[in-house]
């Protein structure tokens, strides 16, 4: 993958949801992600910025999606969304990053005030109206901490995959919740949590990368 820390996520449909406040299919369609929202919050105080995320409440806005409360979640740590096809993530790694109809999202350590989201991705739109897209949200941004505490996105830890501790350390210490990375693990072994990876998120946010 070289420089490129991808998330990858599969979506099976949405056509057995009722969620209150999510729009008729026809209604749902790709919003502005580059929103500019205030956190209040200081990115250069991680510690700070990390309880804030994991307080916030996973809220729909007025259009009934959650990107409102990504950005939110991404401006906390002085970063924001962006929508790329898929053929520019290649930009970041000089490899093939993925299947396009694997990889939803991703973070470019050499672009560290934004992260990716597929536009080609075939979740969306109807993946910014459900409350996962936040899980999404808070996995590249553990990738972005965890960038900023090691200098890398891929710490060495024995026994844990670099997408296994990053999930690790968004249900940790972002609010995400552990059955967050399910429908990766199902396609992709390596974004699955064990004690090592739930081990190596600890010793990252002490500021111990192994």
């Amino acid at each position: 993958m070289g420089l490129a820390a991808v998330t990858a996520l599969t979506w099976f449909g949405l056509n057995y949801l009722t969620d209150d406040g999510m729009p008729p299919p026809n209604e749902r369609v790709m919003l502005d992600v580059r929103l500019a929202v205030d956190s209040g919050i200081d990115p250069t105080d991680l510690d700070a910025a990390e309880a804030y995320v994991a307080a916030l409440p996973r809220e729909r806005d007025d259009k009934g999606s959650y990107v409102t409360t990504g950005a939110l979640m991404a401006d906390a740590f002085g970063s924001h969304m962006e929508w790329h096809p898929y053929e520019s993530y290649g930009l970041c790694s000089g490899a093939d990053p993925g299947d396009e109809y694997f990889v939803i999202a991703a973070y470019c350590p050499l672009s560290p005030e934004s992260f990716m989201l597929n536009s080609t991705h075939s979740s969306y739109p109807d993946y910014l109206y459900k409350e996962d897209f936040t899980w999404t949200v808070a996995h590249e941004l553990a990738h972005k901490i965890i960038h900023a505490r090691c200098g890398t996105v891929h710490p060495d830890f024995p026994g844990a995959e670099t997408e296994g501790i990053t999930n690790s350390y968004a249900v940790a210490f972002l609010g995400s919740p552990p059955h967050s990375a399910d429908s990766a693990v199902s396609v992709s072994p390596e974004y699955a949590m064990n004690a090592a990876t739930d081990a190596a998120a600890q010793r990252i946010q002490r500021g111990d990368c192994g």
